[in-house]
């Protein structure tokens, strides 16, 4: 029995991100309409993040692996460009520890 969906919104769609998992091969096999996919974190280590979610989207013609590859396949967080700068310019990571302290009421709801 096979089901066609008119929308499938794949949250956490990051979790997705290995195209060889079973996860993506079993998101990509269900039947829709229209798909859309929301995730905080679309990209980690490279433009090869990118793949899995075009390929579920079937954003033609990135969603062919073969295609994606030639265009975006060497494209990573670490590579310079021509004048020796980095391609992708992150921002210094930073921490901040903030104490939250409770009144009796909140305290025993957390």
């Amino acid at each position: 029995m096979e089901a066609t969906f008119l929308h499938i919104i794949l949250d956490e769609a990051h979790r997705i991100k290995n195209w060889e998992s079973k996860t993506y091969k079993a998101c990509c096999a269900l039947t829709a309409c229209y798909r859309w996919t929301a995730t905080g974190t679309p990209c980690q280590n490279g433009a090869k993040d990118y793949f899995s979610s075009l390929s579920f989207l079937r954003a033609k013609p990135y969603d062919e692996r073969i295609y994606f590859q030639s265009q975006y396949g060497r494209v990573e967080k670490s590579m310079k460009g021509e004048d020796g700068k980095p391609l992708i310019e992150l921002p210094p990571r930073s921490f901040k520890l903030e104490e939250v302290h409770f009144d009796n009421a909140d305290h025993k709801a957390f």
